[in-house]
């Protein structure tokens, strides 16, 4: 097997030419580009490489692999199949090189016929806007019947692509990583509760999902959505609490919709604006809990604090995981991996990329 830093070098270099104009979502609309970049791709289209540019690559990457590319060599070497390696080195190259020199993921994922029929299952006559006093944000209902999907939800149609379609939060490689009927699974980063009826709805009647989500404005769209979805709602259960590496903390928090952060206190801030948490271990004992099959996390940067909290929970079970890794700069991917390879529990690992941009990447693990 080749190594990491072998193949990201082989990828920078093959894409030095590229100019990609198709390589963004419509939800940011006409991307524009500056002065500097179309002369950047002029110079592409004709085979140039200025000095400077390279120099400022060599620069980005050696700042940032500084120290650490033997690790990221090491995680590399642990990921089981082609198309894991593969997405490794096409979202790190994504980072250095952007979208116009880098495609991180297959366009045909989030083509706009695909979009143009998930739209038709959009009921814009029901809606809820949700959000902060200082920056409010509309979401309509999405009754996915047509598709076989027994689940209506209230989201956006970019959030219902990703969670149901591209199926961010499951593998389909060359093993499967999923959770399947029965399962108990829980879902750290809750949200709107696309995800939690994703899940409901893959684990049957006599399975379980254990949704954290604590942003009071999430929460609200959340019961909406649980409330037209009577039969799956019935399988899911929100604790209104920020998953930690200790209970009964209290943390800072910030609020932008659906992606809020938590972070250890100071002690001079006020109890009233922090919000006390939970870990996994305690929760799933005080909570009389047989069995977790299944761990998602998505909680901005958060998911190592989370983990380390769920240490016994993962030792005893061995539940399959599904771990978000594209916060603090894709540290995680180190962080996490290398974390759950010393349990020696026989994890393997395996790697997806669930958009055209940087972010939403997950990590899956499994034990044979």
């Amino acid at each position: 097997m080749s190594t990491f830093s072998y193949e990201l070098m082989r990828k920078i270099h093959e894409s030095l030419f590229h100019v990609l104009t198709d390589n963004t979502e419509k939800r940011f609309g006409n991307i524009g580009v500056s002065e500097a970049q179309k002369l950047l791709d002029e110079n592409a289209l004709h085979g140039v490489v200025t000095k400077d540019y390279l120099e400022n690559l060599q620069h980005r990457l050696d700042e940032y692999f500084r120290d650490k590319i033997s690790y990221f060599d090491h995680v590399y070497s642990l990921l089981e199949d082609e198309e894991s390696r593969a997405t490794m080195v096409n979202v790190m190259a994504y980072r250095f090189m952007g979208y116009r020199r880098v495609r991180v993921a297959d366009m045909g994922k989030w083509s706009q016929r695909k979009l143009d029929r998930l739209s038709r299952c959009m009921v814009n006559t029901d809606s809820v806007v949700t959000g902060s006093s200082a920056k409010t944000r509309e979401v309509f209902r999405y009754d996915l019947e047509r598709f076989d999907i027994p689940v209506s939800v209230y989201s956006h149609e970019f959030a219902v692509n990703m969670i149901f379609f591209v199926e961010q939060y499951s593998y389909y490689g060359s093993r499967t990583v999923t959770p399947e009927l029965g399962d108990y699974v829980i879902d750290a980063g809750g949200a709107w509760g696309d995800t939690a009826l994703y899940f409901a709805n893959k684990v049957g009647k006599d399975g379980k999902v254990f949704s954290f989500e604590f942003i009071e404005e999430n929460l609200n769209v959340f019961k909406k959505t649980l409330s037209i979805n009577p039969e799956l709602s019935r399988r899911i259960m929100i604790e209104p609490a920020p998953l930690w590496n200790k209970s009964h903390e209290m943390l800072d928090f910030s609020s932008s919709t659906t992606t809020s952060t938590v972070s250890a206190a100071d002690s001079s801030l006020n109890s009233e604006d922090l919000i006390e948490s939970v870990c996994i271990d305690e929760f799933v004992v005080q909570k009389g809990i047989d069995k977790i099959d299944f761990i998602k996390m998505d909680i901005e940067g958060a998911e190592m604090d989370a983990l380390q909290g769920g240490i016994n929970t993962i030792k005893t079970h061995r539940p399959k995981l599904a771990i978000s890794i594209y916060h603090h700069h894709y540290l995680d991917l180190l962080n996490v991996t290398l974390w759950v390879k010393q349990l020696d529990l026989g994890y393997k690992f395996y790697l997806k990329h669930a958009n055209m941009y940087q972010d939403e990447t997950v990590l899956f693990a499994i034990v044979d």
